[in-house]
């Protein structure tokens, strides 16, 4: 269940390294950032909330900027506008999320990965794994982020200064 975890909330980071390959990505002013598609509606199963969650891409004009490290390290530098709608799957309520960052996401050759962003951040964690840290498992956090998970998926630090809002106690 954690690996489903890691990747839910990375799947909209998978499917922006394939933006790299993409010749269309390429088409903008600045030959080193591409734009970054997002991935398709998913909904995430009970353990992130008590009820399933669907979210789906409403608007995206986000870009990235990659560098590849000698070792492997993938750094992702993202900016732009994303803006996601999350529902409630058991009661139809929805809340229009706006996710845009900007912030860092680094890809280490050993599978670990850190995120350290400031703005607005959606992070999607299991109960079990965010509680620890005293803070929601589905949250939208405005301010400074820091996220670190290791390389079997594992959350090992996640902190945020600012604010911190739960995402399944507003669709509850």
């Amino acid at each position: 269940m954690r690996r489903f975890g890691v990747f839910a909330a990375l799947g909209l980071l998978v499917c922006s390294l394939v933006a790299v390959t993409a010749p269309s990505a390429l088409a903008n002013n600045d030959p080193h950032r591409v734009f970054l598609p997002a991935g398709p509606p998913f909904t995430l199963p009970v353990g992130f909330c008590s009820f399933r969650l669907h979210f789906e891409v409403v608007a995206n004009k986000e870009y990235g900027k990659f560098t590849t490290l000698p070792d492997g390290t993938v750094i992702l530098k993202e900016t732009g506008k994303l803006k996601v709608r999350a529902t409630n799957v058991r009661s139809g309520k929805s809340v229009l999320l706006s996710i845009s960052g900007p912030g860092t996401i680094t890809f280490y050759a050993d599978g670990s990965v850190t995120i350290d962003g400031t703005g607005r951040w959606l992070t999607l964690n299991l109960a079990t794994d965010s509680a620890p840290f005293g803070l929601p498992a589905v949250m939208l956090s405005s301010g400074h982020i820091h996220e670190t998970m290791d390389p079997t998926g594992g959350l090992t630090a996640l902190s945020v200064t600012g604010r911190a809002t739960d995402v399944c106690a507003a669709l509850g």
